[in-house]
């Protein structure tokens, strides 16, 4: 007959295993957000690729900040986070795509859409957010506003300068191998969604010359929580985060 364990064992076994857990843990969740960085730097490569796609169809042009229904073309940054803006439907019900959301439109990539979203733990948008009806699938935004489609990535978000929030770049060709084409979750409105440090120990960022890199610049953090988070018109913050990223 098979000796049962005593609770003297018991008691030894568990605090062994609590340990041994304690240990694991952290080396399981280091791995996992690792995994995530990697397909987060994979899908940034494959925005890259079809931003180039994008470019060759329309003369050289880079997705502008917005583009109405009725085709108006906008490239002023007029909120920081519009950068991060893939689709929006007024209460008109007019539809405007913007940034990253016109590669979708043009049909420059075959995707079901992940793509465009960080998988990391703390992006401040998930792809399962869209996915009601099918991606992509509106969202409300709030109880009185539009609805739309939001994305963990800001794309192309340097401006002229604090007075000049055109955007700085607009087409491939004017790209420096050093400027933020794509670039994990950072503006300084993140503070509103909880969201932080987008992998652990730093961000995702695509530069201008396709390439992608791993910033661990802890004062991008730093200069994020010290900014004016409900400010939504703060350049000189945000400008400031974007120097630091690079």
């Amino acid at each position: 007959m098979k000796k049962a364990f005593t609770l003297i064992e018991l008691l030894v076994v568990i605090p062994v295993i609590a340990v041994l857990m304690g240990i694991l843990m952290p080396a399981l969740r280091s791995a996992k957000e690792s995994a995530r960085r990697t397909v987060c730097s994979a899908h940034m490569h494959d925005l890259g690729l079809s931003i180039q796609l994008y470019c060759e169809q329309e003369d050289g042009l880079l997705p502008a900040m917005r583009v109405g229904q009725d085709g108006a073309v906008n490239n002023t940054q007029l909120v920081n986070h519009h950068a991060r803006w893939w689709r929006l439907t007024n209460t008109a019900g007019n539809t405007s795509y913007w940034n990253l959301g016109l590669l979708w439109k043009a049909g420059v990539l075959e995707d079901d859409g992940r793509v465009f979203f960080c998988p990391g733990a703390k992006a401040a948008f998930k792809y399962e957010d869209y996915t009601g009806e099918g991606f992509p699938t509106d969202i409300q935004i709030s109880a009185t506003s539009s609805s739309g489609v939001r994305v963990p990535y800001s794309f192309n978000p340097e401006c002229i300068s604090l007075t000049d929030r055109t955007r700085k770049y607009k087409k491939l060709q004017e790209l420096k191998v050093t400027a933020l084409l794509v670039a994990d979750h950072l503006t300084t409105t993140d503070r509103k969604t909880g969201a932080g440090i987008a992998h652990g120990k730093g961000w995702n960022i695509l530069r201008g010359d396709n390439s992608v890199a791993f910033s661990t610049n802890r004062e991008v953090q730093v200069a994020i929580d010290a900014s004016n988070s409900f400010d939504d018109k703060d350049y000189e913050a945000l400008d400031n985060v974007l120097r630091l990223l690079k």
